[in-house]
């Protein structure tokens, strides 16, 4: 009983956290994204949607800076300078170097995973278009920004 009234609750967050995200499906605004300006590179961070993640929302960090919220099931992007970044979690552990090409779009998926030492921790990925791309279909896609949600 105890169990069903957790899931329960958790489903309700769901509920009331996608409200929140606000944004459009992936695969109905791709074609509509404004055209990637010359001598720039685009960023697609994402979190497929993963009812336990509900309750872990993470701030993105690119060089240190905030570049957005990963919410569960949400995808959110920002075109940025080619070259070397790494992009990290807002207290966490996980960092990825990652060299971005102009004119190109990088695709990197939010994992929280189970740390043998550390207890809960969250991965960044690169990830090839074509799989990124199958796992965003249908997933919002919000403006990159923190939210008061995530501190």
């Amino acid at each position: 009983m105890r169990r069903a009234i957790k899931t329960i609750g958790i489903l309700f967050l769901g509920v009331i956290l996608s409200g929140c995200t606000v944004g459009m499906p992936y695969n109905r605004i791709k074609a509509d994204l404004p055209k990637l300006s010359a001598g720039k590179s685009r960023v697609f961070v994402y979190r497929t949607f993963i009812v336990p993640e509900l309750m872990h929302p993470r701030v993105v960090l690119i060089d240190g800076k905030p570049f957005g919220d990963a919410l569960t099931g949400t995808a959110s992007y920002r075109d940025v300078a080619p070259g070397a970044h790494e992009f990290s979690i807002a207290d966490r552990h996980s960092k990825l170097k990652v060299q971005l090409q102009p004119g190109k779009v990088t695709f990197l998926r939010i994992t929280i995973v189970t740390a043998k030492d550390s207890g809960i921790d969250t991965i960044i990925k690169v990830i090839p278009s074509n799989k990124a791309e199958a796992d965003l279909h249908g997933i919002n896609v919000i403006e990159a920004k923190v939210r008061d949600l995530v501190k």
